[in-house]
């Protein structure tokens, strides 16, 4: 059976395989949830593999980016190689990929789909053609001869794959809820542990049981014939750490060829500008080409996060075709729901309100859209990340954070003063303060996600904020509030080669040293003020927006399925102290009744 449907490619899918008859009309169904991130094309193909008696049912939801034409369909199908593909991202190098491929003597039938070149470069090669893929990607990639399935993951996770294993079945999917609204499955109480500790559930977990979201550059591969099922990591940090020379220019270089390729679509692009380092050096860069630059900024009416003033001086400078919006702060209910419901899986941080808006403003326009994401990830730029390798803190007082009073906050600053970095800085992204006010016990650390050196501590610090806070946290948050507007956002310092030289190579990043080489690039086109202005960032006022509407919040958390089974007066206590951190937590609470009340 063969359906497609037109509707008004960065894609969703859906798909199931099972030894029984599959109920296609309930898969798509379920499918509903994804078509945001396809809107302009929906496939359903649901056939048999005859010879291992096994049946299958895929959905495509295809947001038409690279190769416009039906060249670019999915499911795409090899009958050469009797392989399928499903692929949601871009590979930035696959021009370069297909010539290596058609050097080989393989044969393909679009002119330019890089959906193609993974499909043959998989059929072609196996497994090793992953390591040559320079993008963002999910990959379902199906042999029909052999009835094996590969799920793969990108390196940074900055597109989502989950899959549910059972004794006949197994299920895929680009939507964590697809699955749920398709099998119906129960949450898991570990898993909201980890949520209110963390603020999101770090992959392999999911909130649901027997749910699993593949982790940065894993590959599932699932046997049919036998259901087996194993996982390998083609990529990781730590080995990847090295002490060699760093060359400035080299680096560069790398960067330059980044940004370049991701401005290969068949659309217009646009190019996120907040008047930052990143951002601008980005802009900066592209003018040394002569293109020709869209570019799109907000104003926020609260002027403590507003940046106009420097998104102005960019444009000027760089004379860029240029679109702006301003976004109020004074947002009602219905707006704030719609924000959390882009969410296919729980995630604390307000910041995804902003970003939501962001990119529901520009998909008008557009379809892509560059951002400077990642860039303080990969020379330094966090603050916690410069305070906690300086020399001298002051005076240690850590010891007090186990009598320090929770409904006072996470206890943060305490641990910020310990002279053991390893032991603190887990404290930047946990709160087990909360889970002693809910009478609850952790369940995992972030160090449970990181395999340290114990020799080099900067890359140790660096692999917490690849391994969790980008890959869990930022990377969820860019793809939802994003793909919800069936936008795609593209990060150019989210580029495994970059971050393979700067682990293997020895920077400075004392005093922010690891952007000194932006800062020096900007300072021929802008003054010091702009150069060296302390960082803003996205930021919403939740804990005003909280306070504010406080009996609204206590009634939708009382009246849920989870919180209020944990602690009925957990709102009354953290409402006794009304800082931001108990703002965030009464959000964060909120945030995860008012996602379970779509089930």
């Amino acid at each position: 059976m063969l359906v497609v449907y037109y509707h008004c490619c960065v894609c969703g899918y859906i798909g199931h395989f099972s030894k029984e008859e599959i109920d296609t009309d309930k898969l798509f169904n379920a499918n509903s949830l994804i078509t945001c991130r396809g809107p302009d094309q929906t496939i359903q193909k649901s056939q048999s593999n005859t010879f291992y008696k096994t049946n299958y049912s895929f959905i495509f939801n295809r947001l038409s980016i690279v190769d416009l034409s039906s060249g670019g369909e999915q499911p795409m199908y090899s009958n050469i190689y009797k392989t399928t593909l499903l692929f949601n991202g871009e590979i930035y190098n696959h021009r370069e990929l297909r010539i290596l491929l058609e050097k080989d003597g393989v044969k393909f039938m679009s002119s330019h789909s890089d959906s193609e070149v993974v499909l043959l470069g998989l059929s072609h090669y196996g497994e090793k053609f992953i390591e040559k893929m320079v993008g963002q990607f999910a990959i379902v990639f199906y042999d029909h001869k052999d009835n094996t399935v590969l799920l793969v993951k990108d390196r940074l996770a900055q597109k989502p794959l989950y899959y549910l294993k059972e004794k006949k079945d197994f299920i895929f999917s680009s939507n964590l809820l697809s699955i749920v609204k398709y099998k119906n499955i129960k949450l898991s109480d570990k898993s909201i542990i980890d949520y209110l500790n963390f603020g999101v559930v770090p992959s392999p977990q999911t909130l649901f049981e027997n749910i699993f979201k593949l982790e940065p550059a894993e590959i599932v591969k699932i046997d049919l014939k036998s259901d087996n099922l194993s996982k390998s990591i083609y990529w990781r940090l730590n080995e990847l750490i090295g002490n060699k020379k760093y060359n400035e220019e080299q680096f560069k270089n790398l960067l330059s060829d980044s940004i370049n390729i991701r401005q290969d679509a068949d659309v217009d692009i646009a190019h996120f500008l907040s008047g930052g380092l990143d951002s601008t050096y980005i802009i900066k860069n592209l003018e040394k080409k002569r293109q020709d630059t869209n570019t799109y900024s907000v104003g926020f009416d609260d002027t403590r996060y507003d940046e106009t003033r420097w998104q102005k001086e960019v444009v000027e400078k760089y004379k860029t075709n240029h679109l702006y919006s301003k976004i109020s702060t004074d947002l009602g209910f219905d707006i704030i729901d719609e924000t959390i419901k882009a969410f296919d899986e729980p995630y604390a941080d307000s910041s995804t309100i902003p970003s939501y808006l962001i990119s529901r403003d520009i998909s008008q326009k557009y379809k892509v859209a560059i951002s400077g994401d990642g860039g303080d990830e990969l020379l330094g730029g966090y603050t916690r990340f410069i305070n906690s390798l300086k020399k001298n803190k002051g005076l240690n007082i850590s010891s007090l954070y186990s009598i320090y009073p929770a409904t006072f906050g996470s206890g943060l600053e305490l641990m910020r003063t310990s002279n053991d970095i390893y032991k603190s800085y887990p404290y930047e992204f946990a709160d087990l303060k909360l889970l002693d006010i809910l009478k609850l016990e952790s369940c995992r650390s972030i160090y449970d996600l990181v395999e340290f050196t114990g020799e080099d501590i900067t890359k140790d610090l660096m692999m917490i904020e690849y391994r969790y806070y980008l890959s869990e946290l930022m990377m969820l948050k860019i793809d939802r509030t994003s793909m919800a507007n069936s936008l795609e956002i593209r990060s150019p310092f989210v580029d495994h080669r970059l971050i393979e030289y700067v682990f293997g190579h020895k920077l400075n990043f004392d005093n922010h040293l690891g952007k000194k080489h932006f800062k020096d690039d900007l300072l021929k086109d802008f003054n010091h003020e702009f150069v060296n202005r302390e960082k803003q960032g996205f930021s919403f006022q939740v804990e005003s927006w909280v306070y504010q509407n406080i009996e609204l919040v206590r009634e939708l958390i009382n009246n849920g399925k989870v919180v209020n089974q944990i602690d009925k007066k957990i709102i009354d206590k953290l409402s006794l102290v009304k800082s931001r951190t108990n703002g965030g937590r009464i959000w964060k609470l909120f945030f995860l009744e008012r996602f379970l009340s779509s089930l």
